[in-house]
């Protein structure tokens, strides 16, 4: 009996260890950290459109362990949305997880260490929104398929439309002095912040980009990589080996990063809107940097989302899912990459939750 019970117990650990990191819809693993999401990175997920809306997983240091749909679980009875709408963008700021979700969802805020809604915009304009930049404690600027919207940040409510902002609105990012906003027109926008003015157009197109160390906002599109320099807003170009693409239409953040350590910039060549296998590194002032791909992932599997760089660990974190169609989008793996290329390790799980986008909470 002893030996039975001493194989049992062992039996059961083993299936433990095996089924940690799998999709169970009816029981979603418990986060062991008393709903404090402080050591790891958040993990946006579309959601399978048709079926259930995107929710959020978080990646802990300690153990290696994944949390899954956090959002829902922390908050009995709320949704990003619908299983019609897709949670494609989000970003932290001010202590909140700004969650945008488009096709009709809304656009949600969170305590970031416990994901307890704050607040919540349920119709945005257009009945699609993009993308959320905050510009200071009581302002933001959210970018819908109706153009650019200030936003109170205290109440979480709309305000008034930019002017002089066209087109369908895509990735934004605020410096102290300028916010650069992607627009489906082509432009790549810099208003003031002091009044929301355009001061400059830069024609694009433009699907992607980065803030460097040095003040550079970096922007990728077609076979170019634009380098902006916020002081002056004077441009210099490189010339990428493939064409950048992704956003624009699709509407996730665009698949580039930056680590300020080996002071680089991380771009996904896309196959499609979807999917890819390479990942090239471009060093400022060393075009030839770009001559090959930096990373490939392993056969059989497609970067699916967006790339980021973890500062915390100094890793590049890669999403990917098994190539192909169908049941394969069930296969997940977040990929980590050290500053050389190397594979350092790899988390698997299961379920149908296309990653849009890591958060870093560093």
């Amino acid at each position: 009996m002893r030996k039975f019970l001493s194989f049992f117990s062992y039996l059961l650990l083993t299936i433990t260890l095996l089924t940690s990191c799998s999709k169970s819809d009816e029981n979603p693993i418990p986060d062991e950290i008393s709903g404090k999401y402080t050591n790891g990175f958040f993990l946006l997920n579309e959601g399978w459109f048709g079926h259930n809306p995107g929710d959020i997983n978080f990646y802990h240091y300690d153990g290696d362990s994944i949390s899954f749909d956090i959002f829902s679980k922390e908050n009995e009875g709320a949704t990003l949305g619908g299983p019609g709408n897709t949670l494609q963008n989000g970003i932290l700021f001010q202590g909140k997880l700004y969650m945008v979700v488009k096709v009709g969802g809304p656009l949600v805020a969170a305590d970031a260490q416990t994901m307890k809604e704050t607040g919540r915009i349920a119709q945005l304009p257009g009945n699609n929104g993009q993308s959320f930049v905050g510009i200071n404690e009581t302002t933001g600027l959210l970018g819908t398929g109706d153009g650019l919207y200030a936003l109170n940040l205290e109440n979480l409510a709309l305000g008034d439309k930019i002017a002089d902002i066209e087109g369908t609105i895509g990735d934004m990012i605020a410096t102290s002095q300028y916010t650069f906003i992607i627009s489906s027109n082509g432009l790549l926008y810099v208003l003031n912040n002091n009044d929301f003015t355009v001061v400059k157009e830069i024609s694009g197109p433009i699907s992607g980009f980065v803030q460097t160390k040095n003040g550079i906002i970096w922007a990728a599109g077609g076979e170019i990589l634009y380098g902006v320099h916020s002081n002056d807003l004077e441009v210099e170009e490189v010339k990428l080996p493939f064409n950048f693409t992704g956003s624009v239409g699709a509407w996730r953040a665009g698949s580039i990063t930056y680590s300020p350590h080996e002071d680089a910039i991380y771009l996904t060549k896309l196959i499609s809107w979807a999917s890819g296998t390479e990942i090239y590194r471009y060093l400022k002032g060393n075009p030839a940097s770009l001559d090959m791909p930096f990373i490939r992932v392993p056969d059989g599997q497609w970067i699916y989302g967006s790339i980021r760089y973890d500062e915390k660990s100094q890793n590049l974190i890669v999403p990917v899912v098994k190539s192909g169609f169908g049941n394969n989008y069930s296969y997940n793996q977040i990929l980590f990459y050290n500053a050389f290329g190397a594979a350092i390790k790899k988390i698997s799980y299961e379920g149908f939750y296309f990653p849009a986008l890591p958060v870093l909470v560093n």
